[in-house]
């Protein structure tokens, strides 16, 4: 009979093994404004982050070339990665840096600033939930290790049983006009509820965490175009009076071919976020002054599936802060 942990809204825990299928109740953190929440036995691996973790024994059973993509990030402040998990109570968690020469092998343990942030067990702003994680800060990473092939692992101990979550691979590059050269960056801040993009059964609380994550990858934003909104005055004389005008910017993110866990993480916890940033780096980009501008969504998102595992997409944004206005008021 499996084991469910409970946690009721005064802070105490009931363990029962008689499972009430809490699969559609939400799991977040301190806060949650319903009574109770259930927090299975089992971990939910980072769970809003754009790189997912991947249990170390997953079987896959579709073979193609394309079944490593490898991530590009660089020694800028720009380029960082966050991984958070939930766990069940009394689970243990330790965080590993690995990087690959001939495989994978530990090269430092992620639990406190050297290399980014860590996240333990009741700190802030998780102060009650069973949330691990770090945010990579690959500019540290390169001070200390240079170049390279990396990844983000996270060994847990959960119920006894231990398991491995590895990220994917990231190719560690010495920032260069040219070496960023066709690649575009997003940044986001998230709060409040969420949905997982992997269990259509969780809900994620993060409240007011300002919880930030970048992604980069292969594609070019710009194509600038200018839509007008009109608030005009005609008087019987034929003479027409200027209210306002309001002219909103809206541009396109044309992306290389992505394997579809980034299309997913992309449109949930990019698209979907309180706060999006975009850094163009094409050197052929008419417009050089795409550098954490803010953007929201405008449209649908609609990959082109037509070769292997990999596809296109085409987004449309228009402005974060649409303040280019004339107003009489």
């Amino acid at each position: 009979m499996p084991i469910e942990i409970v946690y009721t809204g005064s802070g105490k825990s009931v363990i029962t093994d008689n499972p009430t299928g809490g699969d559609s109740l939400p799991s977040g953190g301190v806060g949650d404004s319903i009574p109770m929440k259930t927090i299975r036995n089992t971990a939910n691996p980072q769970i809003v982050g754009f790189v997912p973790l991947t249990l170390s024994t997953a079987e896959e059973c579709r073979s193609y070339d394309e079944c490593c993509y490898n991530l590009q990030v660089f020694n800028t402040v720009k380029d960082v990665n966050s991984f958070l998990m939930e766990l069940p109570l009394g689970s243990t968690c330790t965080i590993y840096l690995q990087e690959y020469t001939t495989s994978w092998a530990t090269i430092a343990t992620l639990n406190n600033v050297t290399y980014g942030k860590f996240y333990n067990f009741g700190d802030s702003p998780f102060t009650l939930a069973n949330y691990i994680g770090f945010r990579i800060d690959w500019s540290a990473v390169y001070n200390v290790f240079g170049e390279g092939k990396y990844r983000i692992q996270f060994a847990t101990i959960v119920l006894k049983q231990n398991k491995l979550y590895n990220s994917e691979p990231f190719c560690l590059n010495t920032y260069s006009c040219e070496a960023v050269n066709k690649t575009v960056l997003f940044t986001n801040y998230l709060q409040g509820r969420i949905g997982s993009c992997d269990n259509e059964a969780k809900l994620f609380n993060m409240y007011d965490s300002d919880w930030t994550d970048s992604i980069r990858f292969k594609g070019i934003f710009g194509y600038e175009t200018t839509e007008y909104e009109r608030i005009n005055i005609e008087y019987e004389t034929g003479a027409i009076v200027k209210v306002r005008d309001e002219a909103v910017q809206k541009f396109q993110l044309k992306t290389g071919r992505l394997p579809k866990w980034l299309h997913d993480r992309f449109k949930t916890y990019g698209l979907m976020a309180d706060k999006l940033y975009v850094t163009d780096y094409n050197k052929n980009n008419s417009d050089y002054n795409i550098s954490m501008k803010r953007v929201v969504a405008d449209g649908g998102y609609a990959p082109d599936y037509k070769r292997g595992r990999l596809s296109r997409v085409t987004v449309d944004f228009k402005e974060g802060i649409q303040n280019v206005i004339k107003s009489l008021c």
